[in-house]
């Protein structure tokens, strides 16, 4: 396991430490414990540190730390709409849908269908932007229509 990544999961065990144990919680902690709160499968994990740090995830199995992760860097991205536009599709996508969660798991999947399509970790944001934009677009089309 690479050093980041089990720095990652020290972060999640500690804001999770700090959330049960009532300690004062930074910005960065408040983010992501309402993060952790919209799972809570992963709490029995994030619970037991010593089994789980540096625990190896199977194919196939959900890596909570890796899903945890891609919920922050999505909320990042939507903070700071970057890449520009980022923001709008997605209150576009909440105000059809209603439920945040679940458009929060769309735009994870399509990041990451962008990131394993990617030649490499120069990403052209405007590519992530397009993907957005045609996935979101085909699914009001197969409304319009019905499926194909």
């Amino acid at each position: 396991m690479e050093n980041g990544d089990l720095e990652q999961r020290r972060l999640f065990f500690d804001v999770w430490e700090k959330m049960n144990s009532k300690q004062k919680l930074n910005d960065l902690d408040k983010q992501l414990a309402k993060i952790v709160n919209l799972h809570p499968e992963f709490h029995p994990i994030l619970s037991d540190p010593d089994k789980y740090a540096e625990h190896e995830f199977q194919e196939g199995q959900t890596d909570p730390f890796y899903h945890l992760a891609m919920h922050s860097l999505l909320a990042e991205l939507i903070s700071n709409d970057n890449p520009e536009g980022i923001r709008s599709l997605y209150d576009r996508r909440i105000n059809e849908t209603e439920d945040k969660h679940a458009v929060q798991h769309e735009f994870m999947g399509l990041i990451f269908d962008w990131m394993m399509g990617s030649e490499d970790e120069d990403w052209n944001t405007e590519s992530l932007l397009s993907l957005i934009d045609y996935h979101f677009d085909k699914m009001d089309s197969t409304k319009k229509t019905g499926p194909a």
